[in-house]
């Protein structure tokens, strides 16, 4: 997978979580998909990611990538937000779809 076609995945990706659009963020997963936090919480499959999603108070207001870093179907994001300090989520794709993704912030 290109790295420009990475990019497309993640942007989408982004914009969905931005506008709140849960079934636009779910586009993005491929369906045996697991998704690992730093709070312990991995769940595994479209429907639990989607519940998942659907049931965080994620206030995104503010927010900016502060690191990027793309390599094939890899990528690190570093970002911050109004109440968030630091976060980062990686990605790992396949087949143009987010396969793998960790995501930790400190809430500090």
């Amino acid at each position: 997978m290109s790295q420009e076609d990475t990019l497309k995945v993640i942007d989408h990706h982004v914009t969905a979580l931005l506008a709140s659009d849960v079934e636009g963020v779910m586009e993005d997963y491929h369906d045996d998909a697991k998704l690992i936090t730093n709070l312990g919480v991995v769940v595994s499959g479209t429907d639990a990611i989607r519940n998942l999603f659907s049931s965080l108070p994620i206030d995104l207001a503010g927010f900016e990538v502060t690191f990027q870093h793309v390599e094939d179907s890899f990528v690190l994001l570093v970002w911050k937000t109004a109440t968030l300090p630091f976060a980062t989520d990686t990605f790992l794709l396949r087949d143009g779809k987010i396969s793998i993704q960790t995501a930790a912030a400190y809430t500090g």
